[in-house]
């Protein structure tokens, strides 16, 4: 199966005030944090990545995906496409801060194969790595890297994904926390 990214201007996020069900993507790779105060699913597919957050009753989803991706639109919180360089999303329900921040950053070939090149063979404990097919045109294939940094009432979520053919990355921040 070939398995090629839509580009960064095709992508949309996506947040939910509920879980999102994976049967809908087609999923790479798979981390489950588990801790006292929360449990935090994290995916990555084909072309981009879910992170679901759980603390008591409250759920938050976080969907980056190809605006062509079928969704659900029951208790959908926020979906916006990453036109902009920047976006920004704040989000609080009940006891638990959501956030997140993207970032689109074109870079020049030599820099975004270094990159490329450097995370590719990252054996982080605390990440996931998946590289995908070329495109044809690129002789790399996009790349999605996320990496966690747990503590007992919060999680950090750093993630990036990489778009050859444009020589552009999508870079993340995400937090939620307990309070």
């Amino acid at each position: 199966m070939q398995l090629i990214r839509p580009k960064v201007a095709e992508h949309t996020l996506n947040v939910f005030g509920r879980s999102v069900h994976p049967e809908l993507f087609q999923i790479h790779q798979q981390r489950v944090v588990d801790r006292t105060q929360y449990q935090v699913r994290l995916d990555i597919t084909s072309d981009g990545h879910i992170i679901t957050f759980r603390s008591g009753t409250v759920t938050i989803s976080e969907v980056v995906c190809a605006a062509t991706q079928l969704l659900p639109k029951r208790r959908q919180l926020h979906s916006q496409s990453f036109l902009a360089r920047n976006l920004e999303v704040v989000e609080v329900r009940h006891n638990v801060a959501y956030r997140t921040r993207f970032e689109i950053e074109r870079v020049r070939p030599d820099f975004f194969w270094t990159i490329h090149e450097q995370l590719g063979k990252t054996s982080e404990p605390n990440g996931l790595c998946q590289l995908f097919n070329s495109s044809g045109r690129m002789p790399w294939g996009a790349l999605s890297y996320i990496l966690v940094e747990e503590r007992q009432r919060s999680i950090l979520i750093q993630s990036l994904h990489t778009f050859p053919d444009d020589y552009q990355l999508l870079k993340a921040c995400t937090s939620f926390q307990v309070m």
